[in-house]
């Protein structure tokens, strides 16, 4: 099939604030006796995690973004709210790019990244917590590139660019690197201005930060995305392996949880949405939702006939 391509277009925020939850929002996670016995088990990280420094994606809204020399975004409140909770302080520091981010963590030269997608070499290198909040990974191209595109196998032919430390999962990384050219740059920015150049005809990434930046960039108007996505990712926190904090992910996990239960974390996408659009973005409308996105069932909606 080739397309459908639906535009991204002006709409309130309102809208915007009403969809958002729908779309991040993680479906119920297992819990059962072999976690709450874990949780016990996290209590001795107490005396040696004196302090959590966390860091994550600069460009990643909702999530985290960077203003000044720290980050905001709704995982930042969210491990606020943790370590209050489990009574630790948590300092939030902005480390540099995507890559520099991760390496930071992978190093334990900081203890937490705040937003991270898994896979099994991160997985050797973080303790992940539970997830929190669920992002398609789409394709985004301008509406004068043709592009014809029903499954991730109709991309080899073209161009593509992803964020230097991207992960999409096991599967659809295997895929990415042995069948799509792609091109890596170092942020969303350098990824849309590729895009708008016309030195790349696709880009893969998680939707939100992908709109947001073309919103910013006042591409907008012009880009499109494609249906359906490639993947629909978990978004975690993870601590590394090398922190003092290491064990405490158990009793991170289980305040997540119940916040998750409770309506907080979408709460905190939400008015994370709202102070980002209304304080770092002013004049500019968010983004709405591709008709074709999947709902909290996962079912693909929209029409994605030729």
């Amino acid at each position: 099939m080739a397309g459908p391509l639906l535009g991204v277009g002006n709409h309130s925020q309102e809208n915007m604030h009403k969809r958002l939850p729908r779309y991040m929002r993680l479906a119920p996670l297992l819990c059962g006796a072999a976690f709450l016995a874990s949780v016990a088990m996290a209590t001795p990280a107490h005396a040696r995690c004196t302090e959590i420094v966390a860091t994550g994606h600069p460009d990643y809204v909702p999530i985290t973004w960077r203003k000044g020399d720290s980050l905001e975004g709704a995982a930042v409140d969210l491990l606020q709210l943790v370590g209050h909770k489990l009574k630790i302080p948590v300092r939030v520091v902005h480390t540099g790019s995507w890559k520099r981010a991760q390496a930071e963590v992978f190093a334990g030269d900081v203890d937490l990244v705040l937003g991270i997608y898994k896979n099994s070499r991160r997985e050797q290198l973080l303790n992940y917590t539970s997830a929190y909040a669920s992002e398609p990974v789409v394709v985004v191209t301008l509406s004068d590139t043709e592009l014809h595109y029903r499954e991730r196998q109709d991309l080899k032919p073209y161009q593509g660019g992803m964020v230097i430390g991207d992960s999409f999962g096991e599967e659809l990384d295997a895929f990415t690197k042995s069948s799509l050219k792609v091109h890596l740059v170092p942020s969303v920015e350098h990824l849309l201005n590729l895009l708008d150049r016309k030195r790349i005809q696709y880009a893969l990434h998680g939707l939100y930060p992908v709109l947001v930046t073309g919103h910013k960039l006042g591409m907008a108007p012009r880009m499109r995305t494609l249906v359906p996505p490639l993947a629909q990712e978990s978004m975690y926190m993870a601590v590394s392996k090398r922190s003092a904090c290491r064990n405490l992910v158990p009793a991170i996990s289980a305040e997540i949880e119940k916040m998750r239960i409770s309506g907080t974390v979408d709460r905190l996408l939400g008015d994370s949405w709202d102070q980002w659009s209304k304080f770092d973005n002013v004049g500019i409308a968010p983004p709405t939702l591709p008709d074709g996105a999947p709902d909290d069932t996962g079912q693909q909606g929209g029409d994605q006939s030729d």
